[in-house]
């Protein structure tokens, strides 16, 4: 969400068959081409976004790459793709994604490092007395 608006007013697009990613925006109602940028060779793309900044990931095989997109909703995207890493000799990535973790594993994991900690803390307490 770019606009400020609840819900998806922004996408990305990947047009392999075109070799490049498209930036689509709902405007009023319809889908619009917001801009498009090269992306020869890539294969997948993951995106994140944090407030009104897009991190794009793609993947090409033997480089990892990635854009920031900083232009917001219904404007062309800015930035170029930035290498983050290559592939080493006789290897190749096969994909790219964005690990977020679901509420309830974040808190059950909070939970079990501040018992782990009482726990800790219990014992030495009780070697100390």
């Amino acid at each position: 969400d770019l606009d400020g608006v609840p819900g998806p007013d922004t996408i990305y697009a990947l047009a392999t068959t075109l070799t490049r990613l498209d930036k689509w925006s709902l405007v009023s109602g319809t889908w619009t081409l917001s801009g498009t940028t090269s992306s020869t060779g890539v294969n997948l793309a993951a995106v994140p976004m944090t407030g009104g900044t897009v991190a794009l990931y793609v993947s090409t095989g033997s480089l990892l790459r990635s854009l920031t997109d900083t232009g917001g909703f219904g404007n062309p995207i800015s930035g170029t793709f930035t290498t983050l890493v290559t592939a080493a000799t006789n290897t190749a990535f096969r994909g790219v994604g964005v690990l977020v973790p679901e509420p309830s594993t974040c808190i059950m994991v909070l939970s079990g490092l501040a018992f782990g900690g009482w726990h800790v803390r219990r014992r030495r307490n009780a070697e100390l007395a």
